[in-house]
């Protein structure tokens, strides 16, 4: 056989053999597992994006009612004051960013995710409970105290 019958052989049983794995895959044969993920990283993988979701839940509710609420509950604060409470969150982020390097590595990705998890958590309760807040004030600064700890705690995660 010539070089270019033996190259277009090869595409062609890689072909076949891609082609074999798909058609194996898509009519439900089970196919070998990759070793390398093993029990264990399948857990943390399953716990990793359930925290995510429910995270993103909690973090993402607080963003599409705050304006609202303000709105309707603290008259004399204005646009630029919810604006000053949303963005805190992305400004504490940036500024926590060099920091969350050195809290890797001191703490391990396993702690952190469960430090950023909680700090997201801590937040979003506390500024749920700042609707017991009357004055205006007070309320625009846990608000955004609340926003920069679940900035910091995205950034962990």
């Amino acid at each position: 056989m010539g070089m270019r019958e033996s190259l277009f052989n090869e595409i062609w049983d890689i072909d076949r053999s891609a082609k074999l794995i798909h058609d194996r895959s898509t009519i439900g044969i089970p196919m070998e597992e990759d070793p390398a993920l093993n029990q264990s990283q399948k857990r943390i993988l399953i716990a990793s994006l359930l925290s995510l979701l429910t995270l993103q839940t909690l973090f993402l509710s607080g963003e599409t009612i705050i304006p609202i609420y303000v709105n309707d509950n603290h008259k004399t604060l204005g646009t630029s004051e919810v604006a000053l409470i949303m963005v805190f969150t992305e400004v504490s982020g940036l500024l926590a960013g060099p920091l969350i390097g050195y809290l890797l590595e001191k703490y391990g990705r396993k702690n952190a995710y469960a430090i950023g998890f909680a700090a997201i958590v801590i937040g979003t309760t506390i500024l749920g409970l700042t609707s017991f807040l009357r004055n205006d004030i007070a309320y625009l600064v846990v608000a955004i105290i609340c926003r920069a700890i679940q900035g910091f705690g995205d950034q962990l995660i």
